[in-house]
């Protein structure tokens, strides 16, 4: 189990923030996790803990691959996601 500390939170919101896809925040995740494939379920909470999504809002990551083989692209993954962290942005942006 991958460790949610405030310090990953912070470095996840502030990579969205700099990107602005909910795609490469996950890639970057991914990168730091070599037992990704089999923790996708750590991904979720990952980013249900950064930007206090639902599960049914974080549930489209469920179709998404970092190396482009799931069944949602990255253009797919940001076009269900973003308007979802974006909605719960209040909530976590403390700039």
């Amino acid at each position: 189990m991958i460790a949610m500390d405030n310090k990953t939170i912070l470095e996840l919101r502030e990579l969205y923030l700099r990107v602005g896809s909910a795609a490469e925040v996950f890639k970057s995740i991914a990168g730091s996790n070599a037992a990704f494939t089999t923790h996708k379920l750590e991904l979720v909470k990952q980013i249900r803990a950064a930007f206090n999504l639902s599960l049914g809002q974080a549930s489209p990551i469920g179709g998404w691959a970092p190396d482009g083989t799931g069944e949602l692209s990255d253009s797919r993954l940001d076009s269900l996601l973003v308007p979802a962290i974006e909605s719960t942005r209040s909530s976590w942006d403390n700039r």
